[in-house]
């Protein structure tokens, strides 16, 4: 069983970096007519929050198509934080806009279901979206976590998620104050640019691939399995590399070479 979290963002730095380059414009323009472009501003925010949105369906389609077990596909749309930032209404807004094709499409693949302490809200939206309980056997679900946070908006049916095996997010190496119970073993996928950037299908067939290679970690691994060995001895080889994120500048690849 492969079980996956995609952590939503709205990736507002690239959305309007993308805009002013075609634009032909520096920070100092922007900031100088701030009141002439700040409907642009919040345009290109939400518009990259959609396409994220259709882009996360795609990956949803992809992963229960490519993984034929029960399954739990987990989109953290916004935690609690997130309706206190200026761009929250942005972000509600998109999800009113493609919440309906969200559920239409990933329905025909898995059950739908939804934790947080807004899930009472979107439910009303959205009457497919159903309460998260324990999970059938065999059964495939897509769960939508709408303003949970861990020690400030806590759900406790967020219990019944089950555990996760890879948790992917664009851009930041971090949590985000998101962290639930099912994601206490999970590894990190880092999406270096905007989720949407990416081929869906070629991403999922590679976690599952990492996943059906991946053995139990102990002492002896790389003696029971040579591939192992000839893997991190071809490694060892590479010059070290560290990935650093930040809140506001790209993430940093750095060679120790």
């Amino acid at each position: 069983m492969v079980n996956i979290c995609l952590m939503m963002d709205a990736n507002a730095r690239f959305a309007v970096c993308k805009k002013m380059k075609q634009l032909n414009m520096n920070p100092k323009d922007f900031l100088g007519k701030i009141n002439k472009f700040e409907n642009m501003y919040k345009e290109e925010i939400t518009n990259t929050y959609v396409q994220n949105a259709r882009w996360s369906i795609e990956l949803g389609e992809e992963f229960f198509k490519q993984n034929k077990e029960a399954a739990d596909y987990v989109v953290f749309v916004y935690n609690y934080e997130n309706r206190r930032r200026e761009y929250w209404k942005l972000i509600k807004k998109a999800i009113e806009n493609v919440g309906s094709e969200v559920i239409e499409r990933l329905g025909k693949h898995a059950d739908i279901y939804a934790f947080g302490i807004d899930k009472k809200y979107w439910k009303k939206r959205f009457p497919e979206i159903r309460e998260l309980k324990k999970p059938r056997r065999g059964e495939k679900r897509a769960i939508f976590g709408f303003g949970f946070q861990q020690g400030r908006a806590y759900d406790k049916t967020v219990e019944y998620v089950r555990k996760i095996d890879f948790f992917i997010r664009a851009s930041q190496l971090r949590l985000s104050g998101m962290y639930f119970p099912a994601l206490d073993n999970s590894l990190f996928v880092l999406l270096t640019h905007p989720p949407s950037l990416y081929n869906a299908s070629r991403l999922v067939k590679s976690i599952l691939e990492t996943k059906r290679e991946d053995v139990k970690h102990d002492k002896y691994n790389i003696y029971n399995d040579p591939k192992i060995y000839e893997e991190w001895k071809d490694f060892m080889e590479t010059a070290p590399t560290a990935i650093i994120s930040s809140i506001s500048r790209i993430p940093k690849i750095v060679s120790f070479g």
